[in-house]
């Protein structure tokens, strides 16, 4: 079986499992994550609903740059955008408030160790903002995308608890990144279409 029939009864495992998470945690999501936490339910539901084919599309892009905006709101976070620190809805407010955090993923790392992990976070979830918008091999995105964050599940869940597992809503962008990677392309599908057209012809 190929991986990509995996993807999406796995990211219908992981939203399930995210929702029930959720509900059993009393900590809820912010105003952001809320949005995107949605976008995945509904790219869900798409998915399972019969004759789904333009609504896939629609939810596929929605959850795309949900995704997208969630990892460039992040980055926007720790570089100071969004306003300094302990300003309501601002998780660090800095750089060094961002390197504190990652330390306290990686309890075990030195600190070079930590800031580099820390650089390279940034790095990978600009690069998944920028790639996510784009459209370019969305599945692949979408794969990379749920990677990163199946790493921060493990590494919150090891260390930080559950409370900001849920108030992050980690397990629902984990499965909403899986049913991304699950869909076929678009352009795949035209060009199906086109050759289905071309032959009954």
């Amino acid at each position: 079986m190929r991986i990509e029939k995996l993807l999406r009864p796995a990211g219908l495992i992981v939203v399930a499992a995210g929702l029930v998470f959720q509900v059993a945690e009393p900590v809820r999501p912010r105003t952001i994550t809320l949005v995107v936490v949605v976008g995945a339910v509904a790219l869900g539901l798409v998915s399972l609903a019969p004759g789904r084919g333009r609504q896939l599309v629609i939810a596929r892009w929605v959850m795309a740059v949900l995704l997208a905006l969630d990892f460039g709101g992040a980055v926007a976070d720790r570089l100071g955008v969004l306003g300094g620190p302990g300003v309501v809805g601002v998780t660090w407010g800095d750089w060094d408030h961002f390197v504190a955090s990652t330390g306290q993923l990686l309890p075990w790392a030195p600190r070079p160790l930590v800031v580099a992990a820390a650089l390279g976070a940034t790095v990978v979830e600009s690069v998944l903002t920028v790639w996510l918008l784009s459209g370019w091999r969305r599945r692949t995105a979408g794969v990379v995308a749920a990677g990163l964050l199946a790493v921060f599940l493990v590494s919150m869940l090891s260390t930080v608890g559950t409370a900001r597992v849920a108030m992050n809503a980690v397990p629902l962008l984990v499965g909403g990144a899986l049913l991304l990677a699950a869909q076929q392309p678009l352009h795949r599908t035209s060009r199906s279409s086109r050759s289905i057209s071309l032959n009954a012809g």
